[in-house]
Parts: structure tokens; sequence; C-alpha cells
């Protein structure tokens, strides 16, 4: 995606899910910035930058489709 429609659809998005190193490799890593206004926001990593996650759910771990299914019907 492009900035300008990371821009766009930011606002309205409920839950953001980031899995794996984007936290730690750019240019993923500068995704985190577009949604940290969202209110659920969760990471999935076995080995997660916790500096780079502030405000985020870690949960240290591998990212199943069962996990991430977990999440989204918490809300």
């Amino acid at each position: 995606m492009r900035v300008e429609q990371l821009n766009a659809i930011a606002p309205e998005v409920d839950i953001f899910i980031g899995v794996g190193t984007s936290a730690q490799v750019y240019p993923a890593a500068g995704l985190l910035k577009f949604f940290e206004y969202v209110p659920e926001k969760y990471f999935i990593d076995p080995n997660p930058a916790s500096d780079a996650l502030k405000g985020y759910t870690v949960i240290a771990g591998t990212a199943p489709r069962c996990q991430v299914e977990n999440i989204c019907n918490r809300s």
C-alpha cells in the first residue's frame, strides 16, 4: 500500500494485528505509526521488540491462523 492509502484507512481500523519481524525491519517497521491510534493493537512475534510496541498487546510466539482468529473473536 502507498502512504496515501494507509493514511486514508488507518482512522477507520478497529483492530490492528502485526505479525513477525515487521516491528524491527524497515520499511515494514514504519507501518506501526499509521496505526498508533487504533483502539485495539496486537503484535505477534517470537522475539518482540518491546520498545517499538508501546501501546500494543504483545503476544510472544508464532501466529498460526487460529491465534489470529482468537484475537478477532475477542471483540
